[in-house]
């Protein structure tokens, strides 16, 4: 096993790691001695060396891939924090949609029928890309603002109005307290 260039020699058995100067030392041990002491997971900074001397899989994969360890399920505070990031992605989607539907801006290919199942290929009104704001500081859209193709005619997807004021406010609400 090589960690942070220090070369040893890793015990299935006994979980160690003979060091080349012949002492046995323990992973944390080991992985203190190479100057990573500050890291505290010895499975992940320590590495298989590949034939040509260069560091390889981490040991916990190693580990794994062997059998000698079970492989690290998910916790349930980290499903729950993705469930809660997809529902609201969702909700803000729904909002979006619904703000453009108020400012008479249609709604999504999908929602009418017209879609092939994947969604539409259109920013959303508050995309932040590159092209998307250099589009609004021009005052002006482009095709992939409104979903159209290249020979559909330009139409302003930004709300106007009470429609505007409305996604604004969802927008301030979205981004929290202290961040407007």
């Amino acid at each position: 096993i090589v960690c942070n260039g220090v070369r040893g020699v890793f015990q299935t058995a006994r979980m160690d790691v003979l060091m080349q100067d012949g002492r046995v030392v323990s992973p944390t041990e080991f992985e203190r001695l190479a100057g990573k002491g500050s890291s505290k997971k010895w499975k992940v900074s320590l590495r298989v060396m590949k034939a040509n001397g260069a560091p390889g899989v981490t040991m916990q994969d190693w580990l794994v891939d062997h059998g000698l360890e079970a492989p690290r399920s998910r916790t349930p505070l980290s499903v729950a924090a993705s469930n809660l990031d997809a529902v609201r992605r969702r909700q803000n989607a729904s909002m979006l949609r619904r703000a453009a539907r108020a400012a008479g801006l249609g709604g999504d290919q999908d929602e009418e029928g017209g879609g092939s199942g994947r969604g539409s290929r259109s920013h959303r009104p508050s995309c932040m890309c590159i092209i998307c704001k250099q589009a609004r500081a021009r005052g002006d859209t482009w095709q992939g603002m409104n979903g159209g193709d290249a020979g559909s005619a330009m139409v302003n997807v930004f709300p106007k109005g009470a429609a505007a004021r409305s996604l604004q406010l969802h927008q301030q609400r979205q981004r929290g307290p202290g961040l407007r």
